[in-house]
């Protein structure tokens, strides 16, 4: 991440002739650490803005520690069903958008197919469930959904998951779908028939791909990419920090890259020294739609509600490498309805017709992040 934000800072001055100071702090792994760090960099030091957090719990109290200071936190991750604060921007993809893309992407390729989802927590499993509960309505069927922990991981009946009807969804992080995926090996079955929400490139490394070898994940960043832009930042990763150069850049690292080109881009035209008050107060009432551009030269979209929406690919492993097969790409002058509320669970009665692109009504379809489509939306994103 922080390789990510240097090389960042290094092209945006290059373009612009800004130069940038960047002050790094250890938040030692934990919530606690990380925000005393955090209040020493906004109070202390006087930072206009700060990148970080490791987890979604550390980025909310990270942000409620900051804000009395007027500093924002861009964080490269998602927060789920956590509120989001007004200075607080999660940049990483969240399950819920990824549910979409799956939708559209089951409806086309996989019709009338069976659908199990595997979920870790509880809370997240349900309100994924309910983002999908649309998709009954053009053919997909609900088998069922686990919770799946390493408590209960050697009670799982995988052989009923691999019938040939059932397509899987996985919420699961990696530690525990290798575990699975390893129990089935041991009874003698394969799991093909799966899709991975959490999982990423830099989580099906070298040593993993033999043991995913037909499985499809959801990505907004492949390191594999021959996209200019991401050629060459791989290029510089490479040249500035030579061996301490990690050989699978990461989408957490994609991600960083893409949260200090979004503050970048919101602040552009502000000269430089301008009060952090006016930025903060500018940046946190923010309401446009704006494009942000991304590593594999994709579009990324910020929205007044804090939140990116991100170009999403469907992406096999095959061989022993991954390539995407499938994408939902974002136009940037699609309109939207946007809630006023922040990470309300509203009702609403639109879904995108995954086959024509064309608005469909379904009654009672649960949209999550504070997106609200409505009459008069031209085009719903999050069908």
């Amino acid at each position: 991440m922080i390789q990510s934000l240097e090389l960042a800072m290094e092209i945006q001055t290059g373009r612009t002739g800004t130069r940038y100071d960047i002050r790094i702090r250890n938040g030692k792994g934990n919530t606690e650490s990380f925000v005393q760090e955090a209040i020493i960099l906004a109070r202390d030091v006087g930072v206009h803005v700060i990148f970080g957090c490791n987890t979604k719990d550390c980025a909310v109290a990270v942000a409620e520690a900051i804000a009395p200071y007027n500093v924002p936190l861009y964080y490269a991750g998602f927060l789920g069903a956590m509120p989001c604060g007004e200075n607080l921007f999660p940049v990483g993809i969240t399950p819920f958008h990824e549910a979409n893309a799956f939708a559209r992407w089951v409806a086309r390729s996989r019709p009338d197919s069976q659908v199990y989802v595997l979920g870790e927590e509880g809370e997240m499993l349900n309100e994924f469930l309910k983002v999908l509960e649309p998709l009954e309505n053009v053919g997909v069927t609900f088998k069922g959904s686990m919770e799946v922990t390493f408590a209960n991981l050697e009670t799982v009946n995988v052989r009923q998951l691999l019938q040939s009807d059932t397509f899987i969804i996985s919420l699961l992080p990696f530690d525990l779908v290798k575990g699975l995926i390893e129990l089935s090996i041991s009874q003698g079955l394969s799991i093909t028939n799966i899709i991975h929400l959490r999982l990423r490139e830099h989580d099906i490394h070298s040593a993993y791909t033999d043991l995913f070898e037909g499985h499809l994940l959801l990505s907004t960043y492949l390191n594999s990419s021959d996209a200019t832009t991401n050629v060459q930042f791989l290029e510089g990763i490479k040249n500035k920090y030579a061996e301490n150069a990690v050989k699978v850049f990461s989408e957490p690292g994609a991600l960083s890259y893409l949260a200090f080109n979004t503050w970048t881009k919101v602040i552009e035209g502000f000269q430089v020294g301008t009060d952090r008050s006016i930025l903060y107060n500018y940046i946190t009432d923010w309401f446009q739609v704006m494009p942000i551009p991304t590593l594999n030269e994709k579009t990324a979209i910020l929205y007044d509600n804090h939140y990116l929406l991100h170009t999403i690919s469907v992406v096999e492993i095959k061989g022993g490498s991954l390539s995407s097969i499938w994408e939902r790409a974002i136009a940037p002058d699609t309109e939207l309805c946007l809630s006023k509320k922040l990470n309300d669970h509203i009702q609403c009665n639109h879904l995108i017709d995954a086959t024509n692109e064309n608005v469909r009504c379904v009654s009672g379809a649960y949209i999550f992040e504070g997106f609200c489509r409505c009459e008069g939306a031209k085009t719903c994103l999050l069908g």
